[in-house]
This record gives C-alpha cells, sequence and structure tokens, in this order.
C-alpha cells in the first residue's frame, strides 16, 4: 500500500499542475477558435447582406438607365423620322430653302415676289440637294448634341443614385 508521503511527492503534483494547465490551455484555446468562428461567421453573413442589398440597389439602377435609354432611343428614332422627310422634302423640291443676298444697289419695280410681299432684300433659292446637304448637317449636329445630353442624363442619374446610397 501505498503511504501518504507518496502522495505528497512534489513531482506528482507538478505533473498534475502541469496536465490540469494543459487541460485548461487546451479547452481555453478551442473557446477562443469557437469565438473568432462566430465572429467570421457573423462578418461573413454581414457581408453577404450588404453584397445582396447592393445587388438589388444596382439592379434598379440599371434598369433605370434601360428606361432613359430606351426612351432616348424612342426620341432618336422619331426625330431621325421627321429629320428624314425633311430632307427628302428638300430634296425633291416640295420644300425650299433661300437665304437673302447681297447684290448691287437695284431698283424693284414690282414683279420681285418678295417685294411684293414686303421683303425688300433680294432673295436666292437654294439647289435642292445644297439645301438637302445643310440639312443633313444641322440634323447631324443635333443628333450629337442629343447624344451628349443622354450621356450627361445617365451619368446625372447615376450619380444622384450613388449620392444618396453614401449617406
Amino acid at each position: 500500500m501505498k503511504k501518504l508521503t507518496d502522495y505528497l511527492d512534489p513531482t506528482l503534483w507538478l505533473l498534475a499542475i502541469q496536465m490540469l494547465a494543459i487541460v485548461y490551455l487546451l479547452v481555453e484555446r478551442q473557446d477562443n477558435k469557437n469565438a473568432l468562428n462566430r465572429a467570421n461567421l457573423a462578418a461573413i453573413e454581414q457581408y453577404e447582406q450588404l453584397n445582396q442589398a447592393s445587388r438589388v440597389k444596382e439592379r434598379a439602377l440599371r434598369d433605370e438607365i434601360d428606361h432613359q435609354a430606351s426612351t432616348y432611343r424612342k426620341e432618336k428614332q422619331n426625330e431621325q423620322v421627321k429629320n428624314n422627310a425633311t430632307i427628302t422634302a428638300l430634296r425633291t423640291g416640295t420644300q425650299r430653302v433661300s437665304v437673302a443676298v447681297r447684290t448691287c444697289s437695284t431698283t424693284t419695280n414690282g414683279t420681285d415676289p418678295a417685294a411684293a410681299s414686303g421683303d425688300t432684300n433680294p432673295r436666292a433659292e437654294l439647289a435642292p440637294e445644297v439645301a438637302a446637304a445643310l440639312a443633313s448637317i444641322a440634323a447631324d449636329g443635333d443628333d450629337a448634341i442629343h447624344d451628349l445630353n443622354a450621356c450627361v442624363k445617365a451619368y446625372n442619374l447615376v450619380r444622384d443614385r450613388l449620392n444618396v446610397q453614401a449617406q
């Protein structure tokens, strides 16, 4: 049988204390790992929620931009139809363009239709192809301006939505 002095051996007590310390540290380490895992999972969940909310806002913004672009395309198509009709009318001569011209001093004898209508400035009628070419140039310029305005509108829409989200 063991004596009481055998139980009082300091090496046994030191070994027991070391074992308890190791077990405590392992349990504490596992608790820290579990807490860290829970924190990571919470951060991932929060990230996913924010990401999903951002996707919803992005889809809504994309839909607004698509609607704006669709409206612009319809307006542009209507404008092109109108411009094409004007250019066709100018080419065929059903619509005419005249410009004021400077001439040497002349006397009007009342046979000039412009003078009869009260316009005393002499005028010259443009050739149909020249009038159509000028109308085409003006239409191209208007088209470019409309394109730039549509771009600015889309930019302002995105900027306004993103500024609202940031606040």
